[in-house]
């Protein structure tokens, strides 16, 4: 795509509240194929028209699914466990 069409595709990209499968690609970094692959295991949220091909995804969708599980730090760990022990010591 030469400058001025991909500052258009971009535009348009940020204007709509949905991403195709190339878009949310480029939007998690994850690559087309493993896209398909979490699609087929329906490990992703993503719309398909009745009897369509067409994929595509919900950005608000695709931020809660991207931001779930998070990790907890070392600190919080660390305040869980000392929670748990204090309340499971043997007495």
């Amino acid at each position: 795509m030469n400058n001025n069409r991909t500052d258009e595709h971009q535009v348009l990209t940020a204007e709509r509240p949905w991403l195709n499968v190339n878009e949310f690609c480029m939007y998690t970094g994850y690559k087309r194929s493993y896209v398909y692959k979490m699609v087929h295991e329906r490990a992703v949220p993503y719309h398909k028209r009745p009897r369509g091909k067409f994929l595509f995804f919900d950005k608000d969708e695709v931020d809660a699914w991207m931001m779930e599980n998070r990790m907890a730090t070392k600190d919080e760990l660390a305040s869980y466990a000392a929670g748990y022990v204090a309340k499971n010591s043997i007495r």
